[in-house]
């Protein structure tokens, strides 16, 4: 990629080119333990919400439609809530090839539509409002900047250089526009850590470090040790919020086969009652 090419031609034009390739690899290594971190961390979540997408596929088209004849055959009177859902499992059993293209044509639309800027702007927008995963999502962001930053900066590459290959690499788009306004402050003479300290993007203290970076002349060096602190501090929130997500999902997938089954075993409960109630009379 272009922060490879970027530090081999440093390398290579101040004649470290080892130390050049030595940074790269501690760079590539970092990047490759946190995204590691995070893929471990989400293998679990996903796995749960994949079996509770089946349980209610296999609910909708073959459990329902069963209770469905039954109720049928006893003619019983049925709830609101049963009567919903089995107008839900008779539909996706009779149209099942419409809500099979419905889902293929929506996730290609979904797929496209993040791929664009807007679409990924909305997206992070709406996770920067979720209490706990909004400091997360910044803080990934604010160490992956300041690791590449710091390891350009610390490998000769100009400032200028540096800033517009980590703008390429920032991947948020609200990231790439604070990294834009950081390029347009060195032009202007202005410190860099301007552009830094007044956003909610990055955090007042790495905003500082940035500050004092750039008045002592170890901007690189403050940089790197900021990228180290993040990703200790990231890993350990990481763990915390799959360990919190994980209930979470199994509450939602047991409140919703929950439903399912007392809506289905009502009819069935009010049909015993009146049988014995009819029982029960005198004749």
């Amino acid at each position: 990629d272009a922060v490879t090419r970027s530090l081999i031609a440093a390398g290579e034009t101040c004649g470290e080119l080892p130390k050049m390739l030595d940074r790269l690899a501690t760079l590539t290594r970092r990047q490759l333990k946190l995204r590691n971190t995070v893929v471990g961390a989400m293998v679990y979540p996903v796995l749960l919400c994949g079996v509770g997408v089946s349980v209610m596929i296999t609910l909708f088209v073959f459990v329902l439609p069963r209770f469905g004849d039954l109720f049928k055959t006893l003619d019983v009177p049925l709830p609101p809530t049963t009567t919903f859902l089995l107008a839900i499992g008779h539909f996706v059993q009779q149209y099942w090839w419409a809500v099979l293209a419905g889902l293929l044509v929506g996730g290609g639309f979904l797929k496209w539509y993040l791929g664009t800027d807007a679409g990924k702007r909305a997206v992070y927008s709406a996770c920067f409002r979720i209490p706990k995963i909004s400091g997360l999502m910044k803080n990934l962001a604010t160490a992956r900047i300041a690791r590449l930053l710091g390891t350009l900066v610390d490998s000769y590459v100009p400032l200028m250089d540096s800033l517009a290959l980590v703008k390429q690499a920032a991947g948020m788009p609200m990231y790439r526009d604070l990294i834009a306004a950081a390029e347009d402050a060195v032009t202007k003479g202005q410190p860099m850590s301007t552009a830094f300290s007044g956003t909610s993007l990055v955090n007042p203290s790495v905003a500082e470090a940035v500050r004092n970076g750039e008045q002592t002349g170890k901007l690189g060096t403050l940089l790197t040790h900021v990228a180290d602190f993040l990703d200790e501090e990231n890993e350990i929130v990481l763990k915390s919020l799959s360990s919190l997500i994980e209930p979470i999902i199994l509450i939602i997938m047991g409140a919703f086969v929950g439903f399912v089954a007392v809506s289905m075993f009502l009819p069935l409960f009010d049909l015993v009652g009146m049988a014995q109630g009819a029982g029960g009379r005198p004749h």
